[in-house]
């Protein structure tokens, strides 16, 4: 069984990657709920992220996975409702990627590949917009469509695309993505839903669900 999943890598060579692995392979850890990641850029004022700023949540997940965010005094928390099904998997977390945790729910593999949610976070070394419109640029991406949004009062985009791979079918992504101010230059974060069957309905409302309501806190 292969499970989809997205690598963010530098602004200049933004691109969406897949890699494969067997179920064997991969490690269920529930503790892994903290992303720490170094941030080289200064900025002279703290800034105030506040919770009153996020939506009531539409959906009640099986539980909110809490991703701790470098921030100074400050320090930001991503929480990403899991819904039914979904497990939290280890085998992206705590090396050098950008990708610091990935989701799978095995109940709706087909083909072969599992679907997934992926968190990353980038360094924030470039305009916003620029990195987002960067990802298209990733060989065998078509389709793409970024819309401007806010997730808790900060500046997000909701973007999707298709991306073709050898092998097997084209992998559909759906992605949420905020722009996160800290007090050493801010960071991006993306939470990156992907199938290569986007027409499963259980997938659908489980995406949806899930990038509707991502918290940064």
């Amino acid at each position: 069984m292969k499970m989809a999943v997205y690598a963010t890598v530098s602004l200049a060579a933004a691109a969406a990657v897949m890699t494969g692995c067997s179920d064997s392979e991969v490690k269920s850890d529930s503790s892994v709920t903290s992303v720490v990641t170094s941030s080289t850029l200064a900025a002279p004022v703290e800034p105030v992220i506040d919770a009153a700023n996020c939506a009531q949540p539409s959906v009640e997940p099986v539980e909110w996975k809490a991703f701790r965010l470098p921030g100074g005094q400050q320090r930001p928390t991503l929480r990403v409702p899991v819904m039914a099904g979904w497990v939290l998997d280890s085998s992206n977390a705590g090396t050098g990627s950008s990708v610091k945790a990935t989701l799978s729910n095995p109940s709706l593999a087909r083909d072969g590949v599992t679907p997934t949610l992926v968190v990353a976070v980038s360094t924030a070394d470039s305009d916003f917009n620029d990195y987002v419109q960067g990802l298209q640029a990733a060989d065998g991406v078509s389709g793409f469509n970024s819309t401007p949004t806010s997730v808790c009062g900060l500046d997000a985009r909701r973007v999707s695309y298709t991306k073709a791979t050898a092998g097997q079918a084209p992998l559909a992504t759906t992605a949420a993505m905020v722009n996160v101010p800290n007090d050493t230059g801010g960071l991006f974060v993306g939470v990156f839903s992907q199938t290569t069957d986007p027409a499963n309905p259980t997938y659908q409302a489980d995406s949806a669900a899930v990038l509707d309501n991502i918290q940064v806190v």
